[in-house]
């Protein structure tokens, strides 16, 4: 497979290939977490899985692991006392959208601030709702993923084409550090490429790059799900220490934006459950 560069991603874009009118976004929904509960006909809490990838191994749907506490939802992990009931050490809560929301195209945005602690891996993420040949041919983007006490976001896609070819294009990028306390993670997914930002300011770009879709460099044409978690451990995160747990990723609200060219809407917001 021809290598796709990130200085050929970048002189795509400084040369104009992405020169068509912006997508103009229009906001469409807001989760503030105000309720007493997670609005069920938009959220679940997430199971792990049979064979548990890195990311599930310690998620679990027990109730005090998600909570909501003044409009801010917030998503604990936590050294687990109760072995009799489940044997594993650690206990981490997530939520996701999975066959309540979809979104293909559109603008997703959160307000998020994490603790710092050795082993942690919060993440907002996004993954197809219908994947019919496996990650990460199905494809994955990665709003932010942080790592333990990091100063710094990491902003990612998976695809075929990036593990097969890895380095060979920009589908993961570390910021430069971001200031302590709330700040404001968005993604910005439109039909030719991905914008990640930050408090409002473009730090990531992924481009669709034509001669390269069929060599799965962009299988972002299917809805996909949200994801917000408080991850523990893992080969990347590597691991916990218990004596710095509980930890907790909180999040103040989140919003969903559709978006138009000109007079054609971009977006595609469906709910499956209906």
């Amino acid at each position: 497979m021809r290598p796709f560069t990130v200085g050929a991603a970048l002189a795509l874009l400084a040369g104009g290939a992405f020169a068509a009118p912006e997508v103009q976004w229009k906001l469409k929904f807001t989760e503030d977490f105000n309720g007493k509960a997670l609005n069920p006909k938009l959220w679940q809490r997430i199971a792990p899985a049979p064979n548990p990838p890195n990311w599930q191994k310690f998620l679990s749907t027990r109730d005090d692991l998600v909570q909501l506490d003044k409009g801010v939802l917030k998503l604990l992990g936590v050294v687990n006392a109760d072995k009799a009931s489940d044997p594993r050490d650690y206990l981490c809560g997530g939520i996701w959208t999975k066959d309540r929301l979809n979104l293909k195209y559109g603008k997703i945005e959160a307000k998020i601030r994490f603790e710092d602690q050795q082993g942690a891996w919060p993440a907002f993420w996004l993954l197809p709702q219908t994947g019919v040949r496996g990650w990460p041919l199905d494809g994955e983007i990665d709003v932010f993923e942080r790592l333990n006490a990091e100063k710094q976001v990491w902003q990612t896609i998976h695809t075929g084409y990036s593990t097969q070819n890895p380095g060979a294009q920009p589908s993961r990028f570390k910021t430069t550090p971001i200031p302590p306390g709330w700040n404001v993670y968005a993604l910005e997914w439109t039909p030719d490429k991905i914008v990640w930002k930050v408090n409002g300011a473009t730090t990531h770009v992924y481009p669709r790059v034509a001669n390269l879709a069929d060599q799965d460099q962009w299988p972002f044409t299917e809805p996909m799900f949200l994801i917000l978690d408080m991850q523990l451990g893992g080969d990347w995160a590597g691991p916990v220490d218990p004596a710095t747990l509980p930890v907790a990723m909180e999040v103040d609200w989140l919003k969903i934006y559709t978006g138009k060219l000109g007079t054609k809407q971009v977006t595609e917001i469906t709910r499956p459950g209906k």
